[in-house]
């Protein structure tokens, strides 16, 4: 029997990029995080990227499946397809469960921070919003979609400003559960130009980024981090925009 082939070699490409990336960026932050005082913080980083990963290798066997109803080819393969399909969106709803098991522990290390100084806050996630807003523009996609994910990181800043850093948990859980249900749907969330799936993902890391950073930048004086200078932001937010690059793409 033939093996079949789940991508082609810019697919491939994309999906190792992606995963280069978050390796960097896991390897950037350990120095600079805490694991005493923020133990939640590398685990939801590495179970969101096989989130991702699980859900994005999904639908690039659901893209070889259309494609091969479409042009009425493969026809032996189509069981191999659908099974895969199948396989790898269980794994992704299984890591997004993991993830909002992590959220009350989450919301209690948050818990340990004193308020900020507001303008210090403001200033930081202006900042932040500011380098997002960059490196979308720069992302190869519709302006229409960059607004939508802009719009995300836009949402996750306005619960920091509204009700502080113990805020995000909940509406990373929120998000976390609009993504459970759009991959438990029949077309898993991804019939629109920019699948809701896609959205969703993007929207509940979105609060997790901006926390971290936010925290680094904002108390690390204050906890003893060994913070990086002011360009990490735009590093890590040139990162970010990898990631997002790859979700739209798969």
């Amino acid at each position: 029997m033939a093996t079949t082939k789940i991508a082609g070699t810019r697919e491939r490409e994309s999906v190792l990029e992606f995963l280069h990336q978050a390796s960097t960026l896991r390897s950037t932050l350990v120095p600079h995080i805490e694991p005493g005082r923020f133990p939640s913080a590398l685990p939801f980083h590495d179970i969101w990227v096989a989130a991702v990963a699980s859900c994005g290798t999904s639908e690039i066997y659901a893209r070889s499946l259309d494609r091969s109803l479409a042009l009425d080819v493969g026809a032996g393969e189509r069981t191999h397809l659908e099974a895969e399909v199948a396989r790898y969106n269980e794994r992704g709803i299984a890591a997004i469960e993991q993830i909002r098991d992590l959220m009350p522990r989450f919301r209690e290390e948050l818990g340990t921070l004193d308020a900020p100084d507001p303008e210090i806050l403001n200033r930081g996630l202006a900042d932040l919003e500011s380098e997002v807003k960059a490196a979308l523009a720069e992302t190869d996609m519709k302006g229409s979609d960059a607004e939508k994910l802009m719009m995300r990181f836009v949402d996750a800043g306005n619960v920091i400003r509204e009700s502080g850093l113990t805020g995000v948990p909940d509406h990373i859980d929120r998000m976390l559960q609009e993504l459970l249900n759009a991959r438990r749907s029949d077309d898993r969330g991804s019939s629109e130009n920019i699948p809701v799936w896609k959205v969703f993902i993007i929207a509940a890391a979105a609060g997790w980024w901006l926390t971290i950073m936010l925290i680094c930048f904002v108390y690390g004086a204050v906890l003893g981090l060994s913070c990086p200078p002011a360009w990490y932001v735009v590093w890590a937010i040139i990162a970010v925009s990898h990631f997002i690059a790859f979700i739209v793409f798969c």
